[in-house]
């Protein structure tokens, strides 16, 4: 399951990139020793249901039953976290960021969210 995030403090549209912050989204099995996912063709491909999952890791061999779930952040601009950095030191007890479901978040928190994730990346357009 995935879920977006957006700046609270703007009256532009919630897919414009400029308060869209991203998505967070499932991504697959991660080899935590090694920085590897076990999708075959790499990160690039963790969405793509076509992608096919090695049965252990390729660098260190561990099997795939050792592995953990792992997330990514889909960012719409890469900007999103100097602002956040920024808004963490000068507010950090507002809660600026929303997602999809309502719950609020002050940049801090937000950014242990993109923290958390082992895969982040930027689309750089509109999307959802």
């Amino acid at each position: 399951m995935s879920t977006n995030y957006y700046f609270t403090n703007s009256a532009e549209e919630r897919d414009d990139p400029k308060v869209h912050i991203g998505k967070r989204s499932a991504a697959g099995a991660w080899c935590d020793r090694c920085g590897s996912t076990l999708t075959r063709d790499g990160t690039q491909y963790v969405h793509k249901s076509s992608s096919r999952q090695l049965d252990a890791c390729p660098i260190c061999y561990t099997s795939r039953d050792d592995f953990k779930a792992a997330c990514s952040f889909t960012l719409s601009m890469m900007a999103h976290v100097d602002t956040l950095k920024e808004l963490a030191v000068l507010a950090p007890d507002v809660t600026i960021v929303a997602d999809e479901y309502g719950r609020l978040f002050t940049a801090s928190q937000m950014l242990e969210i993109i923290d958390d994730c082992k895969m982040i990346f930027q689309s750089g357009s509109w999307f959802s």
